[in-house]
């Protein structure tokens, strides 16, 4: 009846589990008193130590967690009934947590399931230095104050849960409130190109996984676009898709951001039950990489905002400008962590690998922008589209949209109107011309190696074999076009 009157409001579960220890001290005899409360994602104990005798706890020799197969306690788990032993020093078990348990001088032990009508929340043990401390007469005084430690629990740790289940939707609808005006239409992945038709075959591949995803490729070539496509077709598609920009050049910044602290929520956990996407990850700092890697391999985090470990299941997703083997090489970034993200590499085309899909994509955003912007702009001419299939468009798919935006916005009737790159010729002469000086400008900017990664070939988005076929058909000969420039 006390346990009751003295714990009925209240609504901490540290709190709680004090005023019992120090209730039951009053009426029967233990030095400490442990909770081990289950955690159903893991089957698992978490374990909270509070002591009642003089002695100093030696709560830091005792662990956080186990198993629940590793423990004493799942004995009474499992049956739902008490355990009492005079004397764990003759116990036979050597579980590691029992022969803690004797190293630090307990003697004797019961235990009691924390059970109520609607369900199991753990076990309550009360653990003494001196042996022979409980008898089977104690058995039913302390059954029936464990029932009501548990109904009170039950209330108190539904209370919370409610509680932090509001707070997340809170934060979630702040964050989704910030991320209005992002863009999150995944039709943006349009095209016919066979670089794209590859990129959207990695895309079905990876999506029904539940494989970390590295996203590699140029700035401006629709990395968060392939994250939120790949979201969209997999399981976690009903959870939150949670973007973080680990460039942020503020560290503390980034880290509030990802694991919370300031009076903010962790995007890793707005992330649970769905997907965390870390844009430009080689940025990540050494010590929020470790954080990440223990996310990664154990589900959960430090959590500042709630001073406790807090569950995060979340499928990681990064992208990545930088090539992160040789930053591996160089100890910029943890080789454990790089192998855990590179399960599964998607290599983004540049936009000049995709030329048969810049029409589509101009289309696309001409439509977009003349409707957002109440512009009378409906089609694009055909020397436009031929005009922006040979621009080289180093910022890529980002330049552009960012281009045609602007188009809309100056153009005053039906048709799209474009001005010329700045230091570049007007649109005019053949096309054979028109080719020639853009393969010439992408063989200058190689070097004039032709094929590789960062050959002419690839920057053009086409095979050796072709470019070096139409370099003869075109007359293009380096010693002539290096004599001729200057």
């Amino acid at each position: 009846l006390e346990i009751l009157q003295d714990t009925a409001a209240e609504r901490n579960v540290e709190a709680l589990f004090e005023k019992v220890t120090l209730r039951l001290r009053a009426a029967a005899h233990f030095d400490l008193l442990v909770v081990a409360l289950h955690e159903v994602g893991r089957n698992m104990f978490r374990y909270r130590l509070y002591e009642a005798g003089a002695r100093a706890a030696p709560g830091e020799r005792l662990p956080l967690e186990t198993y629940v197969e590793e423990a004493p306690a799942g004995v009474v788990w499992n049956t739902q009934r008490p355990w009492m032993h005079p004397d764990i020093a003759q116990e036979p078990r050597g579980t590691r947590l029992l022969d803690l348990v004797r190293s630090i001088g307990i003697k004797s032990v019961v235990a009691l399931p924390l059970t109520t009508r609607n369900r199991r929340l753990g076990v309550l043990a009360l653990l003494s230095y001196s042996p022979n401390a409980y008898l089977e007469s104690d058995l039913e005084f302390l059954e029936l104050a464990a029932a009501q430690v548990a109904a009170v629990a039950d209330g108190v740790l539904a209370f919370q849960e409610l509680a932090e289940a509001s707070e997340k939707l809170d934060w979630a609808r702040l964050y989704l409130e910030e991320e209005v005006g992002a863009e999150y239409d995944c039709a943006r992945i349009v095209g016919i190109s066979p670089a794209w038709r590859r990129l959207m075959r990695d895309v079905e591949t990876a999506a029904p996984t539940d494989s970390t995803v590295l996203i590699r490729g140029d700035s401006g070539s629709g990395a968060e676009l392939v994250a939120r496509a790949i979201h969209s077709r997999s399981r976690r598609r009903e959870g939150a898709f949670v973007k973080v920009n680990c460039a942020e050049p503020e560290e503390e910044l980034l880290e509030r951001l990802l694991f919370g602290g300031g009076g903010s929520v962790a995007r890793v956990a707005l992330a649970d039950g769905g997907t965390l996407f870390l844009d430009h990850i080689g940025c990540l700092p050494a010590a929020m990489q470790a954080r990440l890697l223990n996310i990664m391999r154990e589900r959960e985090f430090e959590c500042p905002l709630r001073g406790r470990r807090s569950r995060a299941d979340v499928r990681v997703g990064a992208a990545t400008t930088r090539d992160l083997a040789p930053m591996v090489a160089a100890r910029e970034f943890r080789s454990d962590l790089f192998y855990r993200i590179n399960v599964f590499p998607v290599t983004l085309p540049s936009l000049a690998q995709r030329r048969e899909d810049i029409p589509l994509l101009a289309e696309h955003f001409m439509r977009r922008y003349a409707r957002r912007l109440n512009r009378p702009v409906e089609r694009i001419p055909a020397e436009v589209r031929e005009d922006l299939v040979r621009r080289p468009w180093p910022g890529n798919v980002r330049e552009l949209a960012n281009l045609v935006e602007r188009a809309v916005m100056l153009s005053t009737g039906p048709e799209l109107r474009i001005a010329p790159p700045a230091g570049a010729e007007p649109v005019g002469g053949t096309l054979e011309e028109a080719e020639r000086e853009h393969i010439l400008r992408a063989l200058r900017s190689s070097g004039w190696t032709v094929g590789g990664p960062g050959g002419a070939a690839a920057k053009l988005g086409m095979k050796r074999t072709t470019l070096q076929s139409r370099m003869r058909k075109l007359g293009i000969d380096r010693r002539a076009a290096e004599a001729a420039a200057r």
